[in-house]
């Protein structure tokens, strides 16, 4: 494992563009969403500023923009990820709780799960349409698209649960259960695998888009308060997660295990 960005203050949410190397990440401190590049050219620099400081913020990525859930504005903001635009818009408004956000590469969906409302909904890309996909989605921590089989995962903290259905909210189910405090979900979707996070036992877990073939990737984190996680794909499965203030990178094979931190 490697540190890639030190010193930060409060980083809430993070994700990444695996083609262009660039990571993105939310300071609730500093109120803005930082990028860098991973190749380490370039210096950090902020790419949206004025952020509402949230108790929290999740992000997730389009072809031009950054898009997040704002739990205290209770809004699903966007803003251009090149920083040609650093003041947020407005995409949907008047929620619940919005805690969880995904884009669907394909249909050009948002979807983003809500504390308040114990619901999955989505829109489309430019806010309308907004709609429930899963009435009784509960308590949804992290939301993940699998555009390439067309299914939504989505990880439950309070039901130790990680759930599947389809994009239109058919078929829903408990996939993977008895999780200890699953949080931050993942998708390497070429390989078919979920990655995710569980908070109470500090570790990192990997299966199977079925729910099959579970098994540990890190363990042992220790008081490490993990906040996001998302994973990239190049030549290696790249595992990045924000800690309390530095956001660290596994680099794994298909198959590999790191075993303990």
């Amino acid at each position: 494992m490697e540190v890639v960005v030190s010193g930060l203050q409060c980083p809430s949410g993070i994700a990444l563009e695996a083609a262009k190397g660039e990571l993105y990440w939310s300071d609730l401190a500093d109120r803005k969403i930082h990028r860098v590049y991973l190749d380490g050219s370039g210096a950090q620099e902020a790419v949206v500023e004025g952020l509402s400081a949230p108790s929290g913020t999740s992000l997730a990525l389009d072809e031009e923009r950054l898009l997040w859930a704002d739990l205290s504005l209770r809004q699903i903001l966007c803003a251009k990820r090149d920083g040609s635009s650093k003041s947020p818009q407005i995409l949907v408004s008047e929620l619940n709780k919005p805690n969880a956000v995904a884009v669907d590469a394909f249909s050009r969906k948002v979807y983003w799960g809500d504390f308040g409302t114990r619901k999955v909904h989505r829109a489309c890309s430019d806010g309308t349409q907004p709609e429930v996909v899963v009435p009784y989605g509960k308590n949804s921590t992290s939301i993940v698209v699998d555009s390439v089989r067309s299914k939504l995962f989505w990880t439950n903290f309070g039901t130790h649960a990680i759930y599947r259905c389809d994009l239109d909210g058919r078929d829903m189910q408990p996939l993977i259960t008895g999780l200890e405090g699953p949080s931050a979900v993942a998708l390497a979707p070429r390989a078919g695998r979920l990655y995710w996070v569980e908070r109470t036992a500090g570790r990192i877990r990997r299966a199977c888009v079925d729910g099959t073939l579970v098994e540990d990737v890190v363990c042992n984190l220790g008081d490490a308060w993990l906040h996001s996680c998302w994973l990239g794909l190049g030549h290696q499965a790249v595992e990045f997660v924000s800690a309390r203030k530095d956001p660290w990178a596994l680099a794994l094979g298909p198959e590999s295990h790191s075993g303990s931190a």
